[in-house]
């Protein structure tokens, strides 16, 4: 139950960080529009995903659809605004993240690997390897458990050669829990 609770408040922190980066960059470009377009087009589609839930449901009016949710401690604007923001997150990263990733050369899809299994080792969950393996399916490569293995076998050897430099980042890894920061 905690793990969950965890993994959800992560994933609320990690988008509403990159909608803060994308409302800055929007606000640096001096394109207000494009703000007020983006969340016109979050409100349709998180008004379309609650009438599927309703419909899902089986709820025969809006009165006892809020009941429903209320009764699972949710409201209706709530579960608006997760959509919202959610929708606002994905338009963003496929708009600048994904065309930006498309052009990547073999040698930064080595670098990228050798990143992958450096994250072996930071217990990360299953939704960081679903967005990789999405993010590179989406650039028409497969995420591949061979380069991947290699990478993670690197840098273990990388790791055992170099003790000193694992005692440190085990040490910096232990402040930052310490100090409550994010794994």
């Amino acid at each position: 139950q905690q793990q969950i609770y965890d993994r959800e408040l992560q994933r609320l922190i990690e988008r509403e960080i990159v909608l803060e980066e994308a409302m800055a960059r929007i606000k640096a470009a001096n394109k207000d529009s494009i703000t007020k377009e983006l969340q016109k087009e979050a409100t349709k589609e998180a008004d379309k995903r609650l009438r599927e839930i309703k419909t899902a449901v089986k709820a025969k009016s809006d009165d006892e659809f809020k009941t429903m949710l209320q009764a699972q401690g949710l409201s209706v604007s709530g579960m608006r605004r997760q959509y919202e923001r959610n929708f606002m997150m994905m338009e963003y990263v496929r708009n600048i993240v994904y065309p930006t990733v498309q052009r990547i050369s073999l040698q930064q899809l080595r670098d990228y690997y050798v990143y992958l299994g450096e994250q072996v080792f930071d217990r990360r969950g299953r939704e960081l390897w679903s967005l990789h393996r999405g993010k590179l399916a989406a650039l028409g490569y497969p995420l591949s458990v061979l380069r991947l293995v290699r990478a993670a076998i690197a840098r273990a050897l990388e790791l055992l050669g170099s003790p000193s430099r694992t005692a440190a980042g085990v040490i910096r890894r232990l402040r930052r829990t310490a100090s409550g920061w994010p794994r």
